[in-house]
This record gives structure tokens, sequence and C-alpha cells, in this order.
């Protein structure tokens, strides 16, 4: 049996479902088939079950995650998405938050949105989420948010000013706004940006709230110093931000229960004035007694879908050959030029020299080492360091050219 809360161990649900019947309330589930992004329905009746016993009948539902693990935390989230028809149309909000972590976009390029570097040193999390949109930071002190509904309900609009009236509702003299853009403003700087993943039945929105977050780990992370970098994939927007706390001190729990209250007061006529009572969820929990959740954790950390999931791009190296082998015999040569490479997937797909270091018989052995090995700068080197047909001054002069590789 799954826990949601402390309340529901050792308690079946169908005692729940049977009690909820003869009150008039209806729990709608059906079989789920195995390859359903559903992992177990009673998994879902308990969610409904716990929210319908603490809250009026059919009103919108609020969750919030106990993990910080933001793999666990991004598989709970698509998997719920795909939970919605099981719901009776229901609305629902989730509330969660990751430990620190740099989440791409969909179609973004990761080389090109984030200091790589930055992100190894300090034990930064990457990550893919699979909606659309530019690249965001989280940590403990930003609140995550997603709202999911039917997909012809999805207004994001009026999400937006439903964040903006809970922060009204916490602090009455907070100066927010929203731009055209649809992000959250707070005396004309960014607290909250949104992303979208609309299917042909549900649709998701979801955004970050910077409460507290660390804004200097946030502004070495998001800065990428990689340049040289040519991308088809959407490229992200940079923003001045801050933090709410930087004009006031709002207490966690009370932001969720006011976000928890707007939220229900949105979507439901049965809630006016009524108290809300969260639904806690425990993603990691739910991993480990799942094998579909785990198994879409797995996807979500790997580096097929992290790195190998964005789009075709190219990279341009400066390269200066440090040897003879391009000057007439008997002559010394210093060439520049750039190495470029052709990314697909996150393996080379090819490379070219250009400048003064084009060499059609160089080309051939770098191509001939590096081609179809991953784009991380350490088995570039191990695969020019393997090479047979590249002498020691060509390696050490390529090998230079690629130190602003990850």
């Amino acid at each position: 049996m799954m826990v949601f809360s402390k309340c529901f161990r050792g308690v079946h649900p169908h005692r729940f479902v049977h009690a909820f019947r003869r009150a008039g309330i209806h729990i709608r589930s059906r079989h789920l088939n195995s390859d359903s992004k559903s992992p177990d329905c009673h998994v879902l009746n308990e969610l409904i079950m716990e929210w319908d016993f603490n809250n009026p009948p059919k009103i919108p539902m609020v969750l919030q995650s106990d993990s910080l693990d933001p793999y666990s935390n991004l598989a709970f989230e698509d998997w719920l998405s795909s939970c919605i028809e099981f719901l009776s149309g229901r609305p629902v909000m989730m509330l969660w938050r990751n430990r620190a972590t740099v989440v791409v976009g969909r179609n973004q390029n990761v080389w090109k949105e984030c200091d790589l570097h930055t992100l190894k040193q300090k034990k930064i999390i990457i990550a893919r989420r699979k909606s659309g949109g530019g690249t965001v930071f989280h940590d403990e002190g930003n609140l995550n948010i997603t709202f999911y509904n039917a997909r012809e309900l999805h207004d994001k609009n009026r999400n937006s000013r439903m964040i903006k009236d809970a922060l009204l509702e916490a602090v009455k003299s907070l100066p927010v706004s929203i731009n055209d853009r649809n992000d959250v403003l707070l005396a004309g700087k960014k607290i909250s940006g949104s992303a979208y993943k609309l299917d042909r039945l549900v649709a998701y929105h979801h955004c970050t709230l910077l409460v507290n977050t660390d804004l200097q780990l946030l502004e070495g992370a998001l800065h990428p110093t990689m340049t040289g970098i040519e991308s088809k994939g959407i490229a992200s927007v940079k923003s001045p931000v801050q933090n709410i706390s930087e004009h006031t001190r709002i207490d966690l729990d009370l932001l969720h229960h006011t976000l928890a209250s707007s939220f229900v007061q949105q979507y439901s006529e049965n809630a006016r004035g009524s108290n809300v009572h969260l639904v806690r969820v425990d993603p990691d929990a739910l991993v480990r007694q799942s094998s579909l959740l785990a198994s879409m954790r797995a996807t979500m950390a790997s580096w097929e879908w992290i790195f190998a999931g964005g789009p075709v791009f190219s990279y341009a190296a400066p390269l200066q050959l440090r040897r003879s082998t391009l000057a007439p015999a008997g002559h010394a040569h210093r060439a520049s030029g750039t190495l470029n490479f052709r990314v697909k997937k996150g393996y080379i797909d090819s490379v070219a020299l250009g400048g003064a270091t084009a060499d059609m018989v160089l080309t051939a052995q770098l191509s001939s080492a590096l081609v179809g090995v991953a784009f991380f700068k350490d088995h570039m080197v191990a695969a020019l360091n393997a090479a047979t047909s590249l002498d020691d001054h060509t390696k050490d002069s390529v090998i230079a050219s690629l130190e602003c590789i990850y």
C-alpha cells in the first residue's frame, strides 16, 4: 500500500471507498494496463480518498511533495499528468522543491545553457524536464508549482493571477505584477517564470517561485562560459531576478497553504471559506515501490535523456597547430584555425578543420579518432591519446583546443 500520510497507515483503501460511496462521493478508477503510465490504480485512489476525506467533496486537489530529489519529483510530476483523466477532470496543483539543480527545457542545449564546470564544482545537479521553455535554477529556497488541468480548460494567465493573488493575500503590500510573458514580477524583477506541456487531453503549467534562493549560486550556474556553439534549440531569455525575501519575510508553510486556498477557490465555488488540507506525497517512496516510476526516474537521471536528449549542434574551438606537418619540408609552421564539431545526440557526428589548419589528411585522422565519441573532454582526450595515426605534437595541440569543453 502506498502511504501518503500517517493517518492512512494500516487502513485499507477499500474501507474508505465504500464509506465515500455511501456518502455520495464517487471515486473513479479503472484497470490500468501494464504499459500504462499509471503504476497502480490504488495510488490514485489513496490520493483522492485522503483529499476528499479532509476537504469538501469534488474540489480541486493540492499535493505537496516531501522529496527534494529532482529526478523523483520530475518523474512523479510527469506521471501525474497522465492521471488527470482518472480524476474525473478535477484540476490538480502540486507544490514541490528540489535541492540545488539546473533544469533545462525539453529542446535546449545543456552545453549552451549552463556552466557545467561550475555545476560539477558546486555539486549542482543537472536535469532536463519534459516541457519546453528556458533553463531554471532550483534549490530549497525556490518553490515549484505545477498546475494540471484538462487541455480545453488550460489557462496559464489564470494560474499566474492566482499566484499573484496568493502573494497579496499573504503580504498585502507586495508590489506584485505580471508581464506579457506571464512572468510574475516583484517591484519589476522576476520572481516566477513558467513553462508548459500540452498533450492531446491534458495540459500542465509549472513555474518557479523565488522565495529565498541562493541567487549567487543561480548566477554562476546559469552563466555559460563555453562560446562557439551554434544550435537550433530554444535559447533562454535572461531576466533580472530577485527573492521575495528581499521585500518581506514569509513563512514557507504559510505560503503553501495560501497558494492551496487560492488555487482551490479559483477553481471551485464549493471551497469558498473552507480550510484546505494539503495531501503530502513522497515520490522517493513511490519510486521504491513502483517499477514504472523507478523506470521513469532512471530515464530522467540518465545521460541519454539529459545530454543526448537535446538538439543537434555545432561547436568551433580555436586551434593552433604547433607542428610542421602543414609546412613545406624542413620548415617549422604555426597554423591558426578552428576545430569544428557537429554533435548529435551527445556524440560527435563529424569533425572538420577551418582556416589555416584545414588539411584533408589531418581531418581524416581526427575524424577516425573522434567521430562516435561522447562530447566530453575526458572522452575526447582518451580517444586522441589512443589514436596511433596522430603524432604527440598534434595531440597536444588538439587537446589544448578542448580546454573550454566540459
